[in-house]
């Protein structure tokens, strides 16, 4: 099992950060190797889907939402055709005016992938950080990110 801890401080408020993550629509702003991805309204239970680029691969994954309370926490767990299974746990904290994020990521490939373990470890673990702090400078610049977007073209994800 490969595991992974990151923790990214944003500087907002938890109900600002929480609305924002929990909202499937925002999802493609911050995890730069989401290509798509279906979601149900965020809540217990619901099933998610989404499509990553994995070295210039399609990585497709299915899976649940595991956990879900409002301004605390939200847990995933997936699988795919060389996953056996991951598992994202985010949990929120106040701390002062600002957000702290935990997020845990606990990740089994499959038999054919055995030699490259070290390879994904490192992979899973940039983009984890990567997209938190995506998740932070478009969370902490919202005003300066809304304008960008308003003015670039919209691109079609398969």
């Amino acid at each position: 099992m490969i595991h992974i801890h990151v923790e990214v401080d944003v500087d907002r408020g938890i109900d600002d950060v929480f609305d924002f993550f929990s909202d499937p629509e925002s999802r493609l702003q911050w995890q730069p190797e989401l290509v798509s991805h279906q979601h149900e309204p965020m809540r217990l239970g619901a099933d998610v889907t989404e499509v990553r680029n994995v070295l210039g691969r399609r990585l497709e994954l299915r899976g649940r939402v595991t956990e879900f309370a409002q301004n605390r926490t939200i847990a995933y767990h997936s699988e795919g055709p060389v996953v056996k299974s991951i598992a994202y746990h985010y949990r929120f904290e106040p701390v002062g005016h600002r957000t702290r994020i935990y997020v845990e990521v606990n990740f089994e490939p499959n038999e054919a992938l055995g030699q490259s373990r070290q390879l994904i470890q490192s992979i899973v673990k940039r983009n984890v950080e990567n997209a938190m702090e995506h998740l932070q400078e478009v969370l902490e610049n919202e005003e300066a990110a809304r304008h960008l977007r308003s003015h670039l073209p919209r691109h079609a994800h398969p």
